[in-house]
C-alpha cells in the first residue's frame, strides 16, 4: 500500500511540473511580478524578446515636435544600435526581458487609459512606472489589438525635467521589410 501511495504522490507531482511547463507563468507575489501589470508584461515581454524588430528613439520637445536620437533594429539574437553621436552601427547580443528580477517588479501601477489607434493600428493605451535600477519613469504603452505588441512607447522623466525635453518617445515596427541588417 506504501508504494502505491509513493507512485501516486509522484505521478501527483509530475503532473503539476507538466501542466506548469506548459501554461504561461501568471502575475503574482510569488515571481515578484505587479498583478495590475499582466496585460503589459506580457506585450512588453513579446516585443522585446522579438527575435526582428526595429526601434527609432525621439526626443519629445516642448512643443509636441519630435528630435531623432537613436535606431535599434533587433535581428536574430543581435541587436544593432545608430544613435545621433555615432556614424557607425555598433552590434551587441540581445538579452531577454523578464517582468521581474532580484530587485522587484521592472513594471508596476499599471492603468488602462482607453483605446486609441497608433500608425493606423488599433491599440490600448496603458500608463505605468517602470522601475531599471535606481531609476524609476512613467511610462506610456500603445499595445496592438491584434497581435499583443507595444508599437509605441513614450518614457517620461521622473521628477525632473531632461534637457532634450518631455521625455523619449519610442516608436517599433515589426515590418520584414523595415528590418534588413544594418552594413
Amino acid at each position: 500500500m506504501k508504494c502505491i501511495s509513493e507512485l501516486l504522490m509522484g505521478l501527483a507531482g509530475a503532473t503539476l511540473v507538466v501542466i506548469s511547463a506548459v501554461q504561461p507563468a501568471k502575475a503574482n507575489s510569488d515571481n515578484g511580478e505587479d498583478p495590475s501589470c499582466e496585460i503589459v508584461n506580457f506585450a512588453y515581454a513579446a516585443t522585446m524578446n522579438a527575435t526582428r524588430s526595429s526601434v527609432t528613439a525621439y526626443a519629445e520637445q516642448d512643443d509636441g515636435s519630435l528630435v531623432f536620437t537613436a535606431d535599434l533594429r533587433t535581428q536574430s539574437g543581435t541587436n544593432y544600435l545608430k544613435d545621433s553621436t555615432r556614424k557607425q552601427w555598433i552590434r551587441y547580443p540581445q538579452t531577454k526581458w523578464v517582468p521581474a528580477d532580484r530587485f522587484g517588479s521592472k513594471i508596476t501601477d499599471c492603468v488602462f487609459k482607453g483605446d486609441e489607434s497608433h500608425l493606423d493600428l488599433a491599440a490600448k493605451h496603458y500608463s505605468a512606472i517602470r522601475h531599471e535600477g535606481p531609476q524609476a519613469s512613467k511610462v506610456d504603452f500603445w499595445i496592438t489589438h491584434d497581435d499583443g505588441r507595444i508599437v509605441k512607447m513614450r518614457i517620461g522623466p521622473w521628477g525632473v525635467k531632461l534637457k532634450s525635453g518631455l521625455g523619449v518617445i519610442e516608436i517599433r515596427k515589426f515590418d520584414d521589410e523595415a528590418l534588413t541588417p544594418p552594413p
